[in-house]
């Protein structure tokens, strides 16, 4: 499992603040200059990181204040038919491990404007090519089970006329 990480702390380092484990698990921004770690939270809450459970588990370790992003181009949804359901609580790190949060990817606005669609059974390389010259895009390949080539799901814009 790996999560979009922020830092939400505030405020100035503590005096004995393990810089080097902290950089271990979270190289952007902090780093020495003139052999003198940064000060102030600011300097690292600024950005995300993409960590994974290991790394998330030891910043709670360190006490590190953090926040769950979602990952570009989805949203992370709480699922409303698990116990212990509160939408407005922030998730967390056991809302995703027991599986009340996941994310989910939005598709691109592209997508929405696909007026005609088709599918492309047995589709050889040159088949697939001419469709795609003609204004077709894929929007999924379904692998096959014991056929050479895969389906296609073509989908195109045209103009209502």
């Amino acid at each position: 499992m790996q999560l979009n990480i922020s830092i939400s702390e505030y405020g100035e380092f503590p005096e004995d603040f393990d810089f080097e484990a902290f950089q271990a698990i979270w190289p952007k921004n902090l780093q020495a200059r003139e052999g003198e770690w940064p000060k102030h939270w600011y300097e690292v809450s600024n950005t995300t990181q993409r960590l994974n459970g290991d790394e998330i588990q030891t910043l709670s370790e360190m006490g590190i204040k953090f926040e769950i992003k979602p990952f570009p181009g989805s949203m992370i949804v709480k699922m409303k038919d698990r116990a212990g359901y509160e939408p407005y609580q922030k998730p967390t790190i056991q809302n995703f491990q027991t599986g009340q949060a996941v994310q989910i990817s939005i598709p691109d606005i592209g997508l929405l404007h696909m007026n005609d669609v088709m599918v492309l059974d047995d589709a050889c390389t040159d088949n697939l090519q001419d469709h795609l010259n003609d204004g077709w895009r894929i929007l999924a390949v379904c692998p096959p089970n014991a056929a050479r080539r895969p389906d296609y799901i073509l989908g195109r814009t045209t103009r209502n006329e």
